[in-house]
């Protein structure tokens, strides 16, 4: 084999990977992949809610409980910056 030979090969499988990335980023563009929510409900609430943070009355008629989970990728970046800022 040429010189230029395997440059033209060399220069076909970097168009095609390119031409693959291009396919697969349009693809997430445009059809992303449709979200799986579901409401879970946890038995001892109570028991994690009195560990936490507790704002407002304690002997308010409505409680709410909220639970992160700093893995998924949207909140990943808050987590991050969480754990970075001063306590």
């Amino acid at each position: 084999m040429n010189k230029d030979t395997i440059l033209l090969c060399f220069t076909g499988v970097l168009v095609v990977c390119a031409l693959i990335i291009t396919g697969l980023l349009v693809r997430k563009e445009f059809f992303p992949p449709s979200p799986s929510l579901s409401i879970s409900s946890y038995a001892d609430w109570q028991a994690v809610a009195a560990e936490g943070n507790i704002q407002g009355s304690p002997d308010a008629p409505v409680k709410i409980v909220e639970f992160y989970d700093f893995d998924t990728p949207p909140t990943e970046v808050g987590g991050f910056f969480l754990q970075r800022s001063p306590r």
